[in-house]
Protein backbone atom coordinates (compact mmCIF):
# COMPACT_ATOMS: atom_id res chain seq x y z
CA UNK A 1 0.00 0.00 0.00
CA UNK A 2 1.49 3.47 -0.61
CA UNK A 3 3.24 5.43 2.12
CA UNK A 4 0.53 7.25 3.92
CA UNK A 5 -2.23 4.40 4.49
CA UNK A 6 -3.12 3.76 7.99
CA UNK A 7 -5.34 0.29 9.06
CA UNK A 8 -6.89 -0.90 12.17
CA UNK A 9 -5.01 -3.97 14.02
CA UNK A 10 -7.98 -5.95 16.32
CA UNK A 11 -7.33 -8.16 18.41
CA UNK A 12 -10.27 -10.01 16.86
CA UNK A 13 -12.52 -10.02 14.54
CA UNK A 14 -12.81 -10.11 10.84
CA UNK A 15 -12.41 -6.71 9.71
CA UNK A 16 -10.23 -4.21 9.14
CA UNK A 17 -10.02 -0.53 8.81
CA UNK A 18 -7.81 1.55 5.77
CA UNK A 19 -7.10 5.01 5.77
CA UNK A 20 -5.69 5.07 2.27
CA UNK A 21 -3.65 8.51 1.69
CA UNK A 22 -6.05 11.84 1.50
CA UNK A 23 -7.42 12.53 -1.24
CA UNK A 24 -8.41 9.46 -2.67
CA UNK A 25 -12.33 8.49 -2.35
CA UNK A 26 -12.79 4.70 -2.52
CA UNK A 27 -15.60 4.96 -4.63
CA UNK A 28 -13.71 5.96 -7.19
CA UNK A 29 -11.32 2.95 -6.76
CA UNK A 30 -14.11 -0.38 -6.04
CA UNK A 31 -14.88 -1.18 -10.17
CA UNK A 32 -11.13 -1.35 -10.57
CA UNK A 33 -10.47 -3.63 -7.46
CA UNK A 34 -13.15 -5.63 -7.89
CA UNK A 35 -12.13 -6.22 -11.48
CA UNK A 36 -8.62 -7.33 -9.32
CA UNK A 37 -10.34 -9.96 -7.05
CA UNK A 38 -10.51 -7.52 -4.32
CA UNK A 39 -14.29 -5.88 -2.66
CA UNK A 40 -14.38 -3.91 0.21
CA UNK A 41 -17.41 -1.17 1.53
CA UNK A 42 -16.64 2.16 0.85
CA UNK A 43 -15.98 4.39 4.00
CA UNK A 44 -18.90 7.11 2.47
CA UNK A 45 -21.19 3.91 3.55
CA UNK A 46 -20.29 4.71 7.24
CA UNK A 47 -20.58 8.50 7.18
CA UNK A 48 -23.32 10.14 8.40
CA UNK A 49 -23.54 12.81 5.91
CA UNK A 50 -22.42 10.00 2.96
CA UNK A 51 -19.24 12.66 2.45
CA UNK A 52 -16.38 11.02 0.27
CA UNK A 53 -13.86 9.28 2.31
CA UNK A 54 -10.56 7.64 1.67
CA UNK A 55 -10.95 4.65 3.87
CA UNK A 56 -12.56 1.49 3.55
CA UNK A 57 -13.50 -1.86 5.36
CA UNK A 58 -12.31 -4.95 4.79
CA UNK A 59 -14.17 -8.17 5.61
CA UNK A 60 -11.20 -11.25 5.79
CA UNK A 61 -13.63 -13.69 7.00
CA UNK A 62 -13.33 -17.15 4.61
CA UNK A 63 -9.68 -15.93 3.61
CA UNK A 64 -6.78 -18.05 4.75
CA UNK A 65 -3.51 -15.91 4.77
CA UNK A 66 -2.08 -16.32 1.37
CA UNK A 67 -5.25 -15.07 0.33
CA UNK A 68 -5.65 -12.08 2.50
CA UNK A 69 -2.15 -11.37 1.25
CA UNK A 70 -2.45 -11.50 -2.54
CA UNK A 71 -5.65 -9.73 -2.25
CA UNK A 72 -3.93 -7.01 -0.34
CA UNK A 73 -1.44 -6.74 -2.29
CA UNK A 74 -3.35 -6.42 -5.72
CA UNK A 75 -5.38 -3.76 -4.09
CA UNK A 76 -1.96 -1.69 -2.95
CA UNK A 77 -1.35 -1.67 -6.78
CA UNK A 78 -4.64 -0.29 -7.65
CA UNK A 79 -4.62 2.05 -4.88
CA UNK A 80 -0.84 2.73 -6.43
CA UNK A 81 -1.91 3.59 -9.82
CA UNK A 82 -4.90 6.05 -8.51
CA UNK A 83 -2.39 8.00 -6.49
CA UNK A 84 -0.52 9.70 -9.84
CA UNK A 85 -3.84 10.01 -11.46
CA UNK A 86 -5.03 11.88 -8.65
CA UNK A 87 -1.85 14.17 -8.45
CA UNK A 88 -2.28 14.54 -12.11
CA UNK A 89 -5.56 16.06 -11.66
CA UNK A 90 -4.30 18.11 -8.39
CA UNK A 91 -2.35 20.06 -10.76
CA UNK A 92 -4.21 20.52 -13.99
CA UNK A 93 -7.02 21.88 -11.47
CA UNK A 94 -9.52 18.87 -12.15
CA UNK A 95 -12.13 18.29 -10.15
CA UNK A 96 -12.34 15.30 -8.18
CA UNK A 97 -16.11 14.01 -7.15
Amino acid sequence: MPEGTRWTSPDGGYQRWVELPAGLDTRDLLAEAARAGVLYSPGTLFMPDARPSSAMRLTVTGADEDEIRRGVAALGEVVRGSVPARARSMRTGGMHL
